[in-house]
């Protein structure tokens, strides 16, 4: 299979209309992950910041796609806010939820 092949976004990576805010989203692999690590909180993880499922107004171990999650990070004030979060802002995220976003970021890189 050629690189272009996984270089394009399929359904579950497209950013959607988000993809021109993403420009400001660091460009190193490595920094895209500690910025995922902001924004989502594993489930399994929940424990070890002594909060529960019931502290999270969106609990859900769905996969969504990338356009999804961006839409949820925007939900409270309409901006696309990247930023890192208290462990009790994040959103509840599992391990292909942290792949698929930053599969989706690296794609949106090109």
């Amino acid at each position: 299979m050629e690189q272009a092949h996984y270089l394009g976004h399929g359904a579950l990576s497209d950013p959607g209309p988000h993809g021109p805010s993403l420009s400001a989203c660091p460009g190193a692999a490595a920094d895209l992950v500690q910025m995922i690590q902001g924004l989502l909180m594993h489930d399994a993880a929940l424990a070890l910041y002594e909060l529960n499922a019931a502290d999270f107004s969106r609990f859900s171990r769905q996969t969504l796609s990338v356009e999804d999650r961006l839409d949820q990070f925007c939900a409270s004030d309409g901006t696309l806010d990247l930023s890192g979060r208290p462990p009790a802002q994040r959103m509840i995220g599992t391990c292909r939820d942290y792949a698929l976003l930053l599969t989706g970021l690296l794609r949106h890189q090109g």
